[in-house]
């Protein structure tokens, strides 16, 4: 397991899962073909853009 800090915490994030492949923005189709028993649906209508918050 590798350690990343998030807030100010160490935290363990599984080596190969989907925090370490894409941090915090995996794709649909990697989640749908993940785990297929999980209703994406309403999560397809809506655009993903990346914005600047800040931080």
């Amino acid at each position: 397991m590798d350690m990343i800090n998030l807030g100010g915490y160490d935290v363990a994030v599984v080596e190969g899962g989907l925090y370490d492949r894409f941090r915090s923005n995996p794709p649909l189709s990697v989640i749908a073909a993940e785990a297929p028993e999980v209703d994406l649906s309403w999560f397809k209508g809506i655009k993903k853009e990346k914005v600047d918050i800040g931080f």
